[in-house]
């Protein structure tokens, strides 16, 4: 059994006879798609998941009496050792497909005289906001953009930190035509458990949640994923996402580590998206 599977709280749960050892590893594995965190959120879709309160509780008193864990006030985070961050899964989100949002797609000239060739959204949060405008709404178009990322049917991407896209682009369908859709396929490979885990685990070491703010070190650290210098990469204009960093916080956001979002307010992050200062 290897050590990221949290091998003391396995040998925890066989001993108190709450787990088989498939058992166990589900469970690090299903936290692993809820970033790690045992909050009451990842708490109650663990137990609609069919694994018991029991089983919980013993994973975190032993992981944090073995140093693997760390307690952020109402959350505890499973160390890399134990855990291993993985994308969320969208899969229940709304799509593309769906005539609503279909119509909502622009020409692929419709930015092109501006710099942008494409297909756009420019107009899909007002449009949810007008469908759905309960707070819920907004998580629901959260979840739409971050399956569309995570599916690679659309990104949020520009080679320049200095250069904003329109919107989301679309890369299904005719738009798939413009120019620069082989480039933005060719940076998919990062939308990756790995990359992705790997920046929230940095995020979560740079970020205070208590006063949440700009991180030019972690986002130069998502030009330096993709093989370029962030000295240089609004000069250059490399093959990659300057906004790669955007993508993965808007994973981390639909995901619901983000309280208090709603159509008014942003919210504030929270773990594993930033730590609490010590107390």
């Amino acid at each position: 059994m290897r050590a990221t599977r949290g091998m003391k709280a396995l040998a925890a749960l066989l001993a108190l006879g709450l787990a088989t050892p498939a058992q166990a590893d589900d469970l690090t594995d299903f936290l692993g798609r809820h970033g790690c965190t045992i909050g009451a959120q990842s708490r109650a879709a663990a137990l609609a998941a069919g694994f018991t309160a029991a089983q919980l509780d013993t994973l975190v008193e032993t992981a944090l009496a073995a140093g693997h864990a760390s307690q952020q006030r109402a959350y505890v985070v499973l160390d890399e050792a134990t855990c291993t961050i993985r994308l969320p899964d969208f899969s229940d989100g709304d799509t593309l497909a769906d005539p609503a949002n279909a119509v909502l797609v622009t020409a692929i000239d419709r930015f092109a005289a501006d710099g942008d060739p494409g297909c756009f959204l420019p107009y899909s949060s007002e449009s949810y906001r007008q469908r759905y405008p309960t707070d819920d709404g907004s998580t629901r178009h959260l979840r739409f953009l971050a399956r569309g990322i995570t599916e690679g049917t659309m990104r949020f991407h520009s080679p320049s930190p200095l250069r904003t896209p329109p919107s989301f682009q679309v890369l299904t369908g005719a738009c798939a035509a413009a120019p620069n859709v082989p480039a933005i396929r060719r940076s998919q490979r990062h939308i990756s458990d790995a990359d992705f885990g790997a920046y929230i685990r940095r995020r979560m070491q740079s970020i205070d949640c208590d006063n949440p703010g700009y991180s030019p070190e972690l986002h130069a650290s998502t030009i330096t994923l993709q093989g370029a210098d962030p000295e240089a990469v609004d000069k250059a204009d490399p093959p990659v996402n300057a906004w790669l960093w955007f993508e993965y916080d808007m994973i981390g956001f639909a995901a619901g580590w983000l309280e208090g979002a709603t159509w008014a307010a942003k919210g504030d992050p929270r773990p594993p998206l930033c730590h609490y200062p010590a107390e």
